[in-house]
């Protein structure tokens, strides 16, 4: 099962005193199958730059971040992900924080669950969370379901679909054509 982080589950590994429940499970799970996105990137950025340079912990924070993307796969939000979160953000039950309705668009739109400490924005967004942990101290696994109220819990998220479509271009002089299939994917690549 892959897992995506929620930005509060990469910073809680930065912690000087860190969930050691959360911590043990994170050191359980398979590196290949735990994923960020590039919104828990942007937060991360986000929260460096709102720290004044001459801070005592900046140039560790900046490491930290640097090696983010070393330590765990990046996720970006693609086409499939905007067309998801067009639907989660129209059905959802409430209005969404911004970012963490992308995160939730990124993992479903790939059929992840997210890990989060913060449950609400995506139970919001018709997630299935189980917590773990002592009350003050949750964790959650979240599993969003396919459509809104519309399939069975046991549903598998499938792909959004997207048109095929061709991109033509010029790199370097020589003329080339992409063809990408319904979900956004590159099938084929030809300098013509």
């Amino acid at each position: 099962m892959n897992f995506v982080l929620d930005t509060n589950a990469v910073s809680e590994t930065r912690k000087t005193r860190p969930n050691s429940a959360f911590l043990a499970w994170l050191e359980a799970q398979e590196p290949a199958r735990l994923f960020i996105t590039t919104i828990t990137m942007g937060e991360a950025w986000l929260g460096l730059h709102g720290l004044p340079p001459n801070h005592s912990d900046y140039q560790s924070i900046k490491r930290f971040i640097n090696n983010l993307p070393m330590t765990y796969r990046v996720l970006k939000f693609d086409l499939r992900a905007a067309a998801i979160w067009g639907e989660l953000t129209a059905g959802a039950n409430g209005p969404l924080p911004l970012r963490d309705s992308f995160i939730g668009a990124i993992a479903r739109s790939r059929g992840y669950r997210i890990v989060t400490r913060d449950v609400g924005p995506f139970e919001r967004m018709a997630a299935k969370c189980s917590t773990h942990g002592s009350e003050d101290r949750k964790w959650a696994k979240c599993r969003l379901s396919h459509r809104l109220g519309s399939k069975p819990a046991n549903f598998t998220a499938r792909r959004a679909h997207v048109p095929p479509r061709v991109a033509v271009g010029a790199l370097a002089g020589r003329f080339f054509r992409v063809i990408y299939d319904r979900y956004g994917n590159i099938q084929a690549r030809c300098g013509c």
